[in-house]
Order: structure tokens, then sequence, then C-alpha cells
């Protein structure tokens, strides 16, 4: 008993050590989740589920043409640009593992795994069960994803030690002659089906109609792909009588049932092996970027894909521009902080992305599209183009007519909820560079009363230096009092701020952006960020690492002590 208690202590501080050593990486997410679009979690079940795995596609993992593949889907999982697979021979070998389970030493081995199985199942499964409400209501975190089908690579490592389990009952001659020829009638059945259309009719009973067309262009290949789940089945079973009828030898057996196993995968998975072009080819500059980068002051690019694109185009709706430090209005992969996704409108249906509040609030100094003129916006001269983007698609650059500065100053500053604050920002009556309105939890001074706006100051900002979390913008004249200046850049801890030298203070100003309180006659004021979180995980994770070191030497060295 003794002995383990302290092995479970010794397990307990390995786990510990273990996540201590992540530190680096999970203090500034946990930080991040409040900032998040997902701050709240998913809060609709329904889209909490929208990626779970369809239960008429759990078919695909002997069939994978059942529900088509690649540009054949015609399943429910818009961005299904991956196989279900598991594998015909590995499903054969894996059932095995049930063969005289009763009498099994192991059997208490077996049902563990199969349970895995069974629970990565239904969680993949989502709101196709009431089991998925179980996790999605008591396990932490689970609220903020949307793919509960992601857990089964659990699912798929108890198939892996079922397959072991099985793979030694067919080199002990334990797989009987009925639970193979059971498999050949299924798989030959199957190979029927999908021959005579009755499988395809079948699958249309799970399809809606807009996918009927897709699924009926999906019938040749579903046909064929039935008949090669039948070959494979057929070979392994061949496989599986030569070796009981002791016609081969054990290791050739072996190597003869990992080669089929590995072919049977190789030649699905193969089709889900896409290449692209290097990087210096994606990304390569060309004279839209050009242009943006020779601007003296930084500005953002509002790409809208007009016409739709044949296939992925890094610039319009990647990341190649900010490759080239060029920074986009619609962030880079969908998650940038909630709050400015609320300004932009991101999440919702109004779109306010070219509105004029908008568009200056988020320095918004060129739109980049795939058609050569945009006579519904106002206000747009081009200034690049056509080029010919690294997928073929041809861009045009425009610039908006107003500037949309990366910072300016206001003459003075409110506090106000970010309800309040949003209601006037979207109001088109309002001016941006009449007021900051700072969050009411900012550390920063505000004007006690203001009944009337102010006009705005004739002070320019003049960004000199622009980097990552390294920002020095100089005014044009000096700062009178009450004067702030918002910077279009979101707000985020780490941000510490510097006006003529000397810290200043700063918070969050117009919903998402930094705000700078500016004293009286202030002309230069510096931006730096730092995380706090990341210092402090950073920490932790080389203090954790040092204990490895020094537990693993000390373990070696007992070791060498004892055989001495």
């Amino acid at each position: 008993m003794n002995n383990l208690m302290k092995r479970l202590a010794a397990a307990l501080a390995a786990v510990l050590v273990g996540l201590a050593m992540g530190a680096v990486q999970y203090l500034p997410l946990r930080e991040y989740v409040g900032w998040s679009p997902r701050a709240g979690g998913v809060a609709d079940y329904r889209v909490a589920t929208s990626y779970a795995w369809p239960p008429s596609e759990l078919f695909n993992t002997y069939l994978p043409q059942f529900s088509g593949m690649l540009d054949a889907y015609w399943g429910r999982n818009g961005i299904h640009l991956h196989s279900d697979y598991v594998g015909v021979v590995v499903l054969v070998i894996a059932g095995a593992a049930f063969l005289g389970l009763r009498a099994d030493p192991r059997r208490k081995h077996i049902v563990f795994w199969t349970a895995v199985l069974i629970i990565s199942i239904l969680w993949s499964l989502g709101s196709a069960t009431p089991f998925y409400r179980i996790p999605y209501a008591i396990i932490p975190g689970t609220k903020f994803f949307r793919a509960p089908a992601t857990i089964f690579f659990v699912g798929a490592l108890a198939i892996a030690v079922l397959t072991c389990v099985g793979t030694e009952r067919f080199l002990r001659f334990r797989l009987s002659r009925r639970y193979l020829i059971g498999w050949s009638i299924f798989a030959g059945l199957i190979a029927i089906l999908g021959a005579t259309g009755a499988l395809s009719a079948f699958a249309a009973s799970f399809a809606e109609e807009v996918q009927l067309d897709r699924l009926e262009a999906n019938n040749r290949q579903l046909s064929a792909g039935a008949w090669r789940s039948f070959g494979f089945v057929t070979l392994t079973v061949a496989l599986a009588f030569a070796y009981l009828r002791q016609r081969i030898p054990p290791r050739t057996a072996a190597a003869a049932l990992v080669a089929l196993m590995a072919v049977d995968l190789w030649s699905i998975e193969r089709l889900y092996w896409m290449f692209s072009p290097p990087a210096s080819v994606i990304y390569k500059a060309d004279a839209i970027i050009d242009t943006v980068r020779a601007e003296s002051q930084p500005g953002r690019v509002l790409a809208l894909p007009i016409k739709r694109t044949p296939r992925p185009d890094a610039i319009l709706t990647g990341d190649a521009l900010m490759s080239h430090g060029v920074r986009g209005v619609l962030g880079y992969h969908g998650n940038q902080l909630a709050r400015y996704n609320e300004l932009i409108g991101w999440t919702g249906e109004d779109n306010r992305l070219l509105s004029p509040n908008v568009l200056q609030l988020t320095n918004t100094r060129f739109l980049l599209t795939n058609i050569e003129e945009l006579p519904f916006i106002p206000g747009l001269k081009r200034v690049a183009g056509p080029v010919r983007s690294p997928s073929g698609e041809e861009t045009y650059l425009f610039r908006l007519e107003r500037e949309n500065p990366y910072a300016w100053v206001t003459p003075v500053a409110v506090k106000a909820t970010d309800d309040q604050v949003l209601f006037t920002l979207l109001d088109p009556r309002f001016d941006p560079r009449r007021a900051a309105l700072f969050d009411q939890s900012a550390d920063v001074t505000v004007a006690p009363a203001v009944r009337a706006l102010p006009e705005p100051l004739p002070i320019r900002a003049n960004v000199r230096r622009y980097a990552p979390g390294n920002v020095r913008i100089d005014l044009s004249g000096p700062a009178p009092p009450g004067a702030s200046l918002v910077v279009s850049e979101n707000y985020y801890p780490g941000w510490r701020a510097r006006v003529d030298g000397k810290p200043a203070r700063l918070g969050r100003a117009d919903l998402t952006f930094i705000g700078v309180e500016l004293p009286p006659g202030g002309r230069t004021v510096e931006l730096t960020f730092e995380s706090p979180s990341y210092e402090r995980g950073k920490t932790i994770t080389w203090i954790a690492i040092a204990i490895a070191i020094v537990a693993l030497a000390a373990g070696l060295w007992r070791d060498r002590r004892r055989v001495g």
C-alpha cells in the first residue's frame, strides 16, 4: 500500500510538472478567453454542435465514398476536407478482438477500450444523441468549441488498441472461419447494393433536397468504392484462411497483414494529401502589396472578393497581406477580439464594414477586390491593378477618399458603457475625432460633464515608428488640457504608454481601441506591448523544465547506484 501511494504521488507530480511546462501557452490563452468572440462559450447548442459527426457518415469508416470525397462530398459538413475512413482491414482485424472475449484474461482491458470507443463516438455525434448534453454541461472548455467530432482521435486510439488485440488473435490462429465468412458476406452485399444503386438510394434518405444533385453525381464513385472495400475484405479473408491452413509462416503473415493495412489506408488517405506551391509563390509580393507598403502612414486594407474565387486566394482571403506587414480589416482567421467583431458587424446580420465611422475607426485606407469597378461604393480611386494573384485572380486596389488615420487627437474624453459607446459610434452624426469614448473602468481622467462636443482639433498624429508592439506617434502641436489620443489598435492587457518619455494613462476607448490620456503640452507618444501572462508562463515553463531535468538526472543517478 505504501509503495502504491508513492507511485501515485510520483505520477501526480509528473502530471503537474508536465502541465507547468505548457504554462507559456495556456496562461496567455486563459487570459485571451475573456476577450475572445467565444468569451461566454457558444450559447446556442445547435451552433455548438454544428461540426459534429453526422450519424449517416459513420458508414464512411468502412466506405469513405458513401457521403462523397472532397469535391464529391454531399453531406452537411461544409468544410469536410478530411476522411472518416478507419480502414477495411483495420475493422476486420479489430473486430477479432471480441472473439473468445469471455475466456480472455485481458477481458477488462478490452472492455475498457471498447467503452472508450463508444463514448468517443457518442461524443463525436454531438446533438444527434442526448449524450453530448453531459460533456457540454459539465466539462470545462467544451462550450468554447463547435466541433465535437474532433474527439474521435481518442476513438482512433481505442481502435488501434483493439486492432493490436485482433492481430494477436490472428497470429495465434484464433480467427474463426465463421467470422471471416461473415465479413465476406457483408462486404459482398454492400458491393452488390452499390452496383445496383440501392446504396445510393439509401444515402438519399439522409440528404437534403439541395444535395441530391451532388449525391447523384457521386453514384459511380460510391459503386467503385463499395467494390474497392470488398476487394480488401476479400484479400484479408484470403490471407487469414491461408495462415489458418498454415500455408504461410507467422512472420510472412504478419508482414502481409501490415502491408495490406498500409495499402488499404494509403489508397484513400493519399487523395487528401494536397500540395500547394511554395510560400515564395503563394505569398509573393506584387504591385498591390508594394503600393500599400510604400505609404508613409500605416493603414488597413479591406479585402472584399466580390466574385467567387475558384480556389483559395492567399491575398484576397488568406494571410498573404499579413506576411508582408500589411494589416487587414477582417483579421486573419476570424478570431479577432470580440469587441472588434462587434464593431465591424462580423458576427451579426448588420454589415457595418462600409459605414464611414467604422472605416475611420478601423484605419481603413484601401479596398482590395477582384472586380474592375465598384460603383456602389462612393469615394474610391483605383491605385493599382489589374494584378494577377498567385491563384490566377485579377485583383485591384482602391484608395478611399477619406484619409482615415492610424491615430487622432480628441479635444475631450468621456466614459460610457459598451452599449452606449457602440450606439454612438454607429450613429452617422457622430464624428469620432470630437470625443474619445472610454470604457467605464478605464484609469483615465475624463470631462465631468459634456453638454456639447467641441469641434475636432487641428492637431495631426504622425506615425514615426511602427512595428508589432512598438509604436511612436508625434503630434503636430502640443496637446491641450483634457485631450486624448485614440489609436486604431486593439486594446489588450499589456499595452503601455509614455508621453514625452513619461508614463501615461491609457485604457480601452471607442469600444475596442487604445486611448491615451494626454498631459497638457504632450507632443510624443510611445506605445509598447509586453504580455505579463506570457512572461509569467515562460518563467513557469523554464522552472518546470529545470525540475524535469533534475528529476531525470536524479533517477539515472539512483539507478546507476543500485546497479553498482
